[in-house]
């Protein structure tokens, strides 16, 4: 028994991305969950925000990265639980000096959208397209196991991001 349960753990470890969970709050108050996964290589973050502070709910996604300037060309290619890639584009308006924000406004849906492909995500790449290179690769599997655990209940969880 011993022996499948120590199997179990190493699968475990080797299947889901090492995902830490804290909490935030901007400045009006509003409570947000983060879900952060680190590419150490690049000293870079990959952090999936949510709160369920407002109305049904809202998601983000923002990348750090020292080498993400303001008027990169910049992708995301997300390798899926099949192993299809998709390629992501991200917005000008969406950089500023190293940081990328992906959010739910202006009444357009693209951080949860962004969120709905990133739970099957295997990985996800940053690419800067103008000089050719991977910025920072994130492993991204697991996801949708930990927003179960510490969303599972509530509506943004069961309605919004599984419709």
């Amino acid at each position: 028994m011993k022996k499948i349960i120590i199997l179990f753990l190493m699968f475990s470890a080797i299947v889901f991305a090492e995902w830490q969970y804290g909490m935030h709050h901007n400045e009006y108050g509003i409570n947000w969950h983060d879900f952060t996964v680190y590419d150490n290589d690049t000293k870079s973050k990959f952090q999936v925000s949510v709160t369920t502070d407002v109305g049904n709910g809202f998601s983000s996604v923002r990348i750090y990265n020292d080498n993400i300037k303001e008027n990169n060309n910049l992708f995301l290619y997300i390798k899926d639980n099949s192993g299809n890639i998709m390629d992501y584009s991200i917005f000008k308006k969406d950089i500023k000096n190293e940081i990328i924000g992906i959010h739910d406004a202006n009444n357009y849906s693209r951080g949860i959208t962004l969120t709905k492909l990133l739970v099957s995500a295997q990985s996800v790449e940053l690419y800067n397209n103008d000089t050719e290179e991977i910025l920072a690769t994130f492993d991204t599997k697991g996801l949708k196991e930990i927003l179960q655990k510490r969303l599972g209940n509530s509506y943004w969880y069961k309605y919004k991001l599984n419709d």
